[in-house]
């Protein structure tokens, strides 16, 4: 499987090599290049072919806008991805309007970023549960050019959540009155929707979207 070619920027060196530690264990990411955001040309950025940016714009005068729309529009585009402490919806929305795939708070634990990047680099976008509606609300132009952040129909949900809860395929069937054989064919498509590999994965997915209860 091609792995995917992933770049970080970041103008604090702590943030960049902390991320590069964390993210080289996933093993589906070539981690190219670690880049100051404010520091580094755009022309190196490009140089580089990568698959996908991830950027954390904080701590520098640069809003990112202009060197996202660089990186999705160029020769070789690439993904990018926003890693952020400051999530006000307007800000989220100007950098999704300029054409970045995804915003995954600072706030949020590594395993969200890990699914963030499969959405993202998998012709997705990743917005956390409890920004996407309001986001939305506040950016006109990336809402109306977007889809909902990952839909699931009714069926599709029903099982997702039973399944996270613990209850086999055939429970799950028996529940629904569906056959196993249509149970397994939904938990693989509501998979790949996700962007998610195992049933613990499920199940951190649903607790943290509120689908599941905690208790």
């Amino acid at each position: 499987m091609r792995k995917i070619k992933t770049i970080l920027m970041s103008d604090q060196i702590l943030v960049r090599q902390c991320l590069w530690v964390l993210l080289e264990k996933a093993p589906e990411l070539d981690l190219a290049a670690q880049l100051d955001f404010a520091a580094t040309e755009l022309e190196e950025v490009l140089e580089l072919h990568s698959d996908l940016v991830i950027i954390d714009p904080d701590s520098s005068d640069i809003d990112g806008s202009d060197t996202i729309r660089s990186l999705v529009s160029g020769t070789f585009p690439a993904k990018a991805l926003i890693l952020s402490g400051r999530a006000e919806p307007k800000r989220v929305a100007d950098l999704l309007n300029a054409g970045a795939s995804g915003f995954v708070p600072k706030s949020s634990p590594v395993d969200e970023l890990l699914w963030a990047v499969k959405a993202v680099t998998g012709n997705g976008f990743y917005l956390p549960p409890e920004l996407d509606a309001v986001v939305r609300r506040k950016g006109s132009t990336w809402s109306a050019a977007q889809p909902q952040q990952v839909i699931l129909t009714p069926r599709e949900h029903d099982i997702m959540v039973l399944l996270a809860q613990g209850k086999s395929s055939r429970a799950v069937s028996e529940q629904l009155l569906i056959s196993v054989k249509t149970v397994e064919a939904h938990r693989a498509h509501i998979m790949k929707k996700l962007g998610l590999s195992g049933m613990a994965a499920l199940a951190k997915y649903a607790l943290r979207a509120g689908f599941i209860p905690l208790d």
